[in-house]
């Protein structure tokens, strides 16, 4: 993947199913794992450049085997500090992660009306046994 650069600020919520909290981001898939999305879970999000909607599927995300943010890339330390994540761990055993643990997953989209790249975050992952959720993280126009 090469070199993120974001174009403007995150946009964290609010969100028509949860608001953004002091308490964290947004949980949107909160069951026994990724067979348990048997529906699919559509976030229904804004652009941030013109407003456009934009959707994403938490369960096709899910169930794409989605990569994980990799520390050893040049863009995740910007991307963890833009989406207010953190790097663990050391050389190659960094990981980014959530305010849960959750691992950051970048989604790709792009813009149906303004058709500009777009950077979504989720993070996913067992937060206590035999539970796992996914949070959203935000939504940030990339630079092109």
């Amino acid at each position: 993947m090469e070199p993120l650069r974001l174009a403007g600020r995150v946009v964290r919520g609010p969100l028509p199913f949860a608001p953004w909290s002091a308490a964290g981001p947004p949980v949107v898939h909160d069951g026994d794992g990724v067979e348990t999305l048997a529906v699919p879970t559509v976030l229904s999000l804004a652009c941030p450049g013109c407003e456009a909607p934009v959707r994403l599927d938490v369960a096709t995300v899910l169930s794409a085997a989605a990569l994980p943010a990799r520390s050893g890339e040049p863009w995740v330390e910007g991307i963890a500090a833009a989406y207010g994540l953190v790097v663990h761990g050391a050389g190659d055993f960094r990981a980014v992660v959530d305010d849960l643990g959750l691992l950051a997953l970048p989604v790709r989209l792009r813009c149906t009306g303004c058709a500009r790249p777009l950077l979504a975050v989720l993070a996913y992952g067992e937060y206590q046994p035999m539970r796992w959720v996914a949070t959203f993280h935000g939504l940030a126009v990339l630079d092109t």
